[in-house]
C-alpha cells in the first residue's frame, strides 16, 4: 500500500480527485490523509462504483463547462495533434481553401475548417463574417472606419458591404450614446 500512496501524494498536484478500491478497510485513513476523494471496499458492485465516479464528475461539471465554454480544441497541422486554443486569443480567421489560417495573439496555426464551419462553431459568440475571407472576433476591434476594420493586433482587415451590416449592428448595440451627440 505504500507504493499507492506514494502514487496518490504525486498524482494529487495533477489531478483534482483520487478514488481508492481496496480490499483492505484499514488502509482507508490512510487514503484520506492524501485526500482522497473516496474509499472503496472490494468487492466493489458496479452501480457502487458507478455511482461514485458521477457524484465526482458532477462536482467537477462546472470547472469543465467553464473551461471548455472559453476554449475549443482544433486540430493543426501535425497528425493526431490537437491544440487547445482559448476563445479570447482568437484575432481572426482568413480562409484558405478548406483550411483557415486562424490568428491569435500567440500564433498563426492552420486549422482543417472552411470558414463557413468557423461561423456555425462561433455563432453565439461575438465572431463575424466581415468579407469572404475573414471572420473576426469583435472583442478585438479597436475600430472601423468606413470598410476597414483595426484590430487591436494591429492588423487592418477590408470589410465587404454584403457583410457589413450584421457587425455594424452588434457595434450598435455595444455602443455608448449620449443625449449630446
Amino acid at each position: 500500500m505504500r507504493l499507492q500512496m506514494e502514487l496518490a501524494v504525486s498524482l494529487r498536484q495533477k489531478t483534482k480527485s483520487i478514488i481508492f478500491v481496496s480490499a483492505y478497510e484499514k488502509y482507508a485513513l490512510t487514503a484520506f490523509d492524501v485526500r482522497a476523494n473516496h474509499y472503496l471496499v472490494k468487492p466493489v458492485k458496479q452501480a457502487k462504483f458507478s455511482q461514485t465516479v458521477m457524484e465526482i464528475i458532477e462536482q467537477d461539471l462546472p470547472r469543465l463547462h467553464k473551461c471548455l465554454k472559453n476554449s475549443l480544441f482544433f486540430k493543426t497541422g501535425e497528425k493526431a495533434k490537437l491544440t487547445r486554443v482559448k476563445k479570447q486569443d482568437i484575432v481572426y480567421f482568413e480562409g484558405a481553401g478548406n483550411y483557415v489560417k486562424m490568428v491569435t495573439t500567440k500564433s498563426e496555426p492552420l486549422v482543417y475548417l472552411t470558414l463557413h464551419e468557423v461561423e456555425e462553431i462561433f455563432k453565439n459568440d461575438a465572431f463575424f463574417r466581415i468579407h469572404r475571407s475573414f471572420v473576426i472576433n469583435a472583442k478585438k476591434i479597436e475600430m472601423t472606419n468606413g470598410n476597414l476594420v483595426h484590430l487591436d493586433s494591429g492588423h487592418k482587415l477590408q470589410m465587404t458591404e454584403f457583410y457589413k451590416q450584421k457587425l455594424l449592428k452588434h457595434l450598435e448595440e455595444n455602443t455608448i450614446v449620449t443625449g449630446r451627440l
